[in-house]
């Protein structure tokens, strides 16, 4: 870049989506990258992970006369210049070099702006907003009810958090020093945060109020499951920051120890859950964002079970879950590995007829389940990307990168799938080495759309959501309109 710059972040308006560009201006002209080295595209990669890494780089060698790969360090946390030679990034998100990527000098294999979807705050924020607009969208019903916890307020007060006591024993704090005449810093905080999570406690009453008067009306139509909630961070991935919860008390002292996260949501726990040989189990679905933006999603999914099994407790006729064993109810692969009772064989299944229907409750259940649910999750996954369209704030698809993202998505007793969660930059060594070939054919297909330009040559990936359309474009021109933002870069 010149020594005096000045940078011009335009949002060019797509058919659905505003993208976002970055034009430099300066004492130099900006050179696009040659895209090609001997008539090869020359790729850059730099993933960390070795089982993702290799993945790639074994794809790309089934197509040896048409890329040039060079490895890079697969560790740091700072943005990497490309070498001169180099038009594609194919690397973790945080070594990047955007500024290049937004300039259009090189592609990249993340979207610089995907907040509102990485983020389980922002996504369900902007997801209830669409259906808002939208009430018959399907997100209405796939969506558990989520509620947003914001407890910056009270850490932004500059008071150190050192009282780390209970509920109980902070309203006897208060008690106390009431009647001495004092004041606590930490119960004044403490106070700020009930503050903060007085949606939490309306969302629980209402619920309560509804379970109480179902069992009244012994109504079997609707769930006699005392309500249970999910306490999760909003940031936080791989199990952590994750908590089964009853009471409104329960969050209160979660987030008053947890200080450090600073962002919550509550979402309601789905139950009952469809049961896979008696084991709670959710499912991973990969997609493959393309441009601005096309999106596609792997069929061949998995279903990500618990090594223990789901048992119910029976009290005064309350059918309800026995939460004694919390690795029956969290699935999440990482935190299953913490299970004596997790083996890679019998915990990481592929979704499919073969392997599914023997492991269903016996005659409860049509042939047709396992590609209905795989219908339902396609569907739910082209309406999720179209509730994004032109929030450019939160998520601005580029034409010249792509993202996988990993969606979580959990089956209920009676076939409906609900979407938990989605992972930009997916961990793909979750799927484990007995069903790399998964991954394998992912990444096969990943280089036919992105670099071919070309439907997948494997029938795994099904098209899902088109926001370019007959008149669609990949590349930077033919916008609808475009709003100049000016800045100054002075490096």
């Amino acid at each position: 870049m010149a020594t005096n710059s000045t940078v011009s972040l335009a949002v060019v308006l797509t058919k659905a989506f505003s993208v976002l560009e970055l034009l430099i201006c300066g004492d130099t002209e900006n050179t696009e990258l040659d895209p090609t080295i001997g008539g090869k595209r020359s790729i850059f990669l730099d993933v960390d992970e070795p089982y993702t890494r290799t993945t790639i780089a074994n794809a790309f060698r089934r197509h040896l006369d048409d890329f040039s790969v060079t490895l890079g360090p697969g560790s740091g946390m700072d943005a990497i210049i490309l070498p001169s030679s180099c038009n594609f990034q194919w690397a973790e998100y945080e070594r990047i070099d955007w500024e290049s990527v937004l300039a259009g000098k090189h592609g990249a294999s993340s979207y610089c702006v995907r907040k509102g979807i990485s983020r389980k705050a922002q996504l369900a924020h902007y997801t209830h907003r669409h259906v808002c607009k939208h009430p018959k969208s399907i997100l209405k019903s796939s969506i558990p009810k989520t509620v947003i916890l914001d407890t910056w307020p009270v850490w932004e007060q500059g008071m150190p958090n050192t009282n780390r006591q209970g509920l109980a024993d902070v309203v006897l704090e208060n008690a106390s020093s009431t009647a001495a005449g004092t004041n606590s810093n930490g119960l004044n905080q403490r106070a700020i945060l009930e503050k903060c999570l007085v949606q939490a406690r309306h969302a629980m009453d209402q619920a309560e109020t509804e379970y109480m008067a179902d069992v009244a009306k012994q109504d079997r139509n609707s769930s006699t499951t005392p309500p249970t909630w999910i306490l999760k961070g909003s940031t936080v991935n791989k199990g952590a920051g994750i908590y089964l919860v009853h009471i409104y008390e329960q969050i209160v002292d979660i987030c008053w120890s947890e200080d450090s996260i600073r962002e919550w949501v509550l979402q309601r726990y789905i139950d009952p859950p469809l049961l896979l040989g008696g084991r709670k189990f959710h499912i991973r679905a990969y997609v493959l964002a393309v441009g601005a933006l096309k999106v596609y999603f792997c069929r061949e999914c998995l279903a990500l079970c618990s090594g223990s099994q789901y048992n119910r407790n029976q009290k005064s006729g309350k059918d309800a879950p026995d939460f004694s064993n919390l690795l029956a109810h969290v699935t999440n692969t990482a935190y299953q590995n913490l299970d004596p009772n997790f083996s890679e064989e019998s915990c990481i299944l592929p979704w499919n007829k073969t392997t599914i229907e023997p492991l269903l409750p016996h005659g409860r259940y049509e042939s047709g389940l396992v590609s209905n649910v795989i219908q339902q999750m396609e569907d739910i996954t082209g309406e999720l990307f179209r509730a994004f369209e032109n929030e450019f704030g939160v998520f601005g698809p580029i034409p010249s990168c792509f993202e996988h993202y990993g969606l979580d998505f959990l089956v209920d007793k009676y076939g409906k799938v609900h979407l938990l969660e989605v992972n930009p930059g997916p961990d793909f060594k979750q799927t484990g080495t007995q069903l790399a070939r998964i991954i394998e054919r992912l990444m096969g297909s990943t280089i036919d759309v992105v670099f071919g330009g070309c439907k997948p040559a494997a029938s795994n990936l099904s098209l899902v959501y088109d926001g370019l359309g007959e008149s669609g474009r990949t590349g930077k021109a033919g916008s609808r309109g475009r709003s100049d933002i000016h800045m100054s870069l002075i490096q």
